[in-house]
């Protein structure tokens, strides 16, 4: 088995990161079958196209991670990290689906998703949108009544509720979409406020700051797209 050092792949993603997703491309196609980074290259490819609107070269580097059998080691290297980077390629795939109004297809990769996944909620929201988008309400509804039984707390939440009203706007449920759209302002206007201030007071900026890093660990080993390049 041979495998490639960190670097060439964190130098693919300097150049991701700098836009020169040319670069990033022609760095990513260096990482070899039988290295544990291959889905990880074969993912930024996929992004650095969908980027430039190559839509059908990012479609397929990211159906080469999706459709990769699961148990096939001899394919390409498969350890835990594989399984975050193919939830994260069904939802590129989904974007990438809705973004060229192919509604029925995004529907499709956004199903794929599965339950115990940390995507699952990007996966309810933009699954939604997506139906809305076809024009199909029930379906768009169906998605966020599962995502608010299941997922009360996320950080999408105001995006859902507004995306309630605006199913029940299409269906001329007028009553609650004003109750929906009162209850937005409700919550989150406060909220508004308080960033608002944040902003100006570079003191409790750093405070908040230094709070969502230490309970959110963002950048700990949890994160998949961190841990891609590791």
């Amino acid at each position: 088995h041979r495998d490639l050092h960190s670097f060439p792949t964190r130098r693919s993603s300097d150049l991701y990161e700098a836009n020169d997703l040319s670069g990033a491309d022609a760095h990513f196609a260096n990482v070899d079958r039988q290295s544990r980074f291959f889905a990880a290259a074969l993912y930024f490819r996929g992004l650095a196209h969908a980027r430039k609107g190559h839509y059908a070269a990012a479609r397929a580097s990211l159906c080469e991670i999706v459709e990769q059998a699961d148990q096939d080691r001899f394919t390409f290297f498969i350890d835990g990290r594989y399984y975050a980077i193919k939830d994260l390629a069904y939802l590129a795939l989904g974007r990438i689906s809705h973004e060229q109004a192919k509604y029925d297809d995004s529907y499709y990769f956004y199903f794929r998703v599965p339950e115990d996944s940390d995507r699952l909620p990007d996966a309810l929201f933009e699954a939604s949108w997506s139906m809305f988008q076809k024009q199909e309400y029930e379906a768009a509804g169906a998605f966020l009544d599962q995502f608010d039984r299941s997922f009360p707390k996320s950080p999408l939440a105001p995006d859902v509720l507004l995306l309630h009203a605006m199913i029940d706007l299409k269906s001329c449920q007028f009553d609650r979409v004003r109750a929906e759209l009162e209850e937005l302002v409700r919550v989150y206007k406060p909220i508004e406020a308080e960033v608002s201030a944040l902003l100006k007071d570079p003191g409790r900026r750093c405070v908040l700051y230094k709070r969502l890093l230490s309970k959110q660990q963002i950048g700990a080993a949890s994160d998949p797209v961190v841990e891609l390049l590791k």
